[in-house]
């Protein structure tokens, strides 16, 4: 994990902050309350829907009783950190709020699990086969913000990039066999897909028709383990990919505990990660 990513500082701040209340034994809306704030205030904060600012930084941390120096200081740093322009902030005209927090949590994750019934996931997609998904996604748009969202996705991929950061990922076989772009820019998908799997952090296993019928037929999913940047902490976000929107979860251990229960149980019925390549060059020739 990078502590100097802006996401991993904004992430630690938050965390401490909630200890800091904590330990000053008052509830939220008792410390709203004291602040002369909105509970919901207080909540976005928390919550990092919004950056805290150094005025009410330093307001939370006088009455949660944190007036060691240093402490404070490291806490005003960590904010001004975490204030830091992050590479899709460049994109928040372009792609929804929603799908931006996914990314932040992407971009710090050390353990991605996801399974896709559909397309190649974004961050194993080439340029032409993006291109070729965003060209029918948004198919109103003028070409020069097709390439926009095309660059946004490219530079997603920087997390597999991530200092040990792993990712376990499922594809359906109908991933495989869906001729997206046609027969060359599938060959190229195919063969991106088992130069991508070489790396020691990443491993690609698909689930075949043979499998029959499963518990994740109806819906694509992604599961990270996100640290909190205090201790050895992680949180774990889910996010439900739909056909008009996606829906994050976070915050809910037993939820998340379900999907990843159901990951394992597909892991059981893909084929062997060492695979891969035997089960691509059997289907090249249906891109042919």
């Amino acid at each position: 994990m990078d502590s100097r990513n802006p996401v991993t500082q904004q992430r630690r701040l938050l965390a401490e902050l909630r200890q800091a209340r904590d330990a000053a034994a008052m509830t939220q809306q008792q410390a709203a309350d004291e602040l002369e704030w909105s509970l919901s205030k207080l909540i976005r904060i928390e919550h990092g829907a919004v950056k805290v600012g150094i005025t009410d930084l330093k307001a939370m941390l006088a009455l949660y009783g944190v007036t060691d120096p240093t402490r404070v200081d490291d806490l005003v740093a960590m904010a001004r950190a975490s204030r830091e322009q992050r590479w899709w902030d460049d994109y928040r005209k372009l792609i929804n709020a929603n799908f931006l927090q996914y990314v932040a949590f992407e971009s710090t994750a050390t353990l991605h699990r996801q399974f896709q019934n559909s397309i190649i996931p974004g961050l194993l997609q080439t340029r032409e086969y993006a291109r070729s998904l965003i060209t029918v996604y948004d198919k109103d748009e003028t070409a020069p913000v097709i390439e926009q969202y095309i660059e946004f996705r490219m530079k997603r991929q920087k997390a597999l990039t991530n200092e040990g950061a792993e990712f376990f990922i499922i594809l359906d076989e109908a991933v495989l066999r869906r001729q997206v772009g046609g027969p060359a820019v599938m060959r190229e998908q195919l063969a991106h897909l088992k130069e991508v799997a070489k790396r020691p952090n990443i491993s690609i296993r698909i689930l075949p028709f043979s499998a029959g019928t499963h518990r994740a037929m109806r819906a694509a999913f992604n599961v990270l383990e996100v640290p909190t940047g205090v201790d050895n902490e992680v949180d774990t976000v889910v996010m439900m990919q739909n056909t008009l929107d996606d829906t994050i979860i976070k915050n809910d251990p037993d939820k998340a505990a379900e999907f990843v229960e159901l990951f394992i149980s597909l892991e059981a019925l893909a084929t062997p990660a060492d695979r891969l390549d035997e089960v691509i060059d059997e289907l090249v020739s249906s891109h042919s």
